[in-house]
């Protein structure tokens, strides 16, 4: 069986080559998420050969123009986002295109390069670890929810990367995370604990 045609998901807009985020919601229901050539962030719902739903925004969020969005699915139908926007601060919403969006938040005034790649994992229905290559390229890591708060960030091993570098974190098991980076010589490395 081969691939269908490609189709375009309600005319949306990225910069070329930008980085497109999709979460499956339900079943046959994908949420898409990205930041426009303007920086604004923008959703969109549907899924493949059935339709598309309009591009919205996410409560007027910014990042930089095709900066990275990372979602994650938390509840049936209920998604939280997490960037870093135009100033390099990390933010997070939740909600969804049928419900709509809470407020953007900062996350324990977390730092990185405007437009960072955020990593993040479910832990328990109400925590969330994130990780990043901070500001000055150290890979750090916080773990808690909006509602309830954030745990201050803190450095992950001396591990290191770029600013803004992309960490990608793998949950292995019951609060057990991998991490993997290329640091600043483009070496591949991983690390791995179990979160308390």
């Amino acid at each position: 069986m081969g691939w269908g045609p490609w189709e375009s998901v309600s005319q949306g807009q990225c910069t070329p080559g930008g980085p497109i985020t999709a979460v499956l919601t339900k079943p046959n229901q994908l949420a898409l998420f990205l930041a426009d050539p303007g920086g604004g962030v923008y959703t969109a719902s549907g899924f493949p050969g059935v339709g598309w739903g309009p591009w919205t925004s996410v409560s007027e969020g910014s990042s930089t123009p095709g900066g990275d969005v990372a979602a994650l699915l938390t509840a049936n139908d209920l998604v939280a986002l997490f960037l870093s926007d135009r100033a390099g601060g990390i933010y997070t919403t939740s909600g969804s295109a049928a419900d709509g969006w809470a407020p953007w938040t900062s996350v324990a005034e977390g730092r990185s390069a405007p437009g960072g790649h955020v990593s993040a994992v479910l832990l328990a229905p109400n925590r969330i670890a994130l990780f990043m290559g901070g500001i000055q390229g150290g890979i750090v890591s916080t773990a808690g929810n909006a509602v309830d708060g954030w745990l201050p960030w803190t450095g992950v091993s001396e591990g290191r990367s770029t600013a803004g570098g992309t960490v990608t974190a793998v949950l292995t098991g019951t609060n057990r995370v991998a991490l993997f980076i290329a640091d600043p010589l483009g070496g591949i490395f991983t690390s791995a604990t179990v979160l308390a």
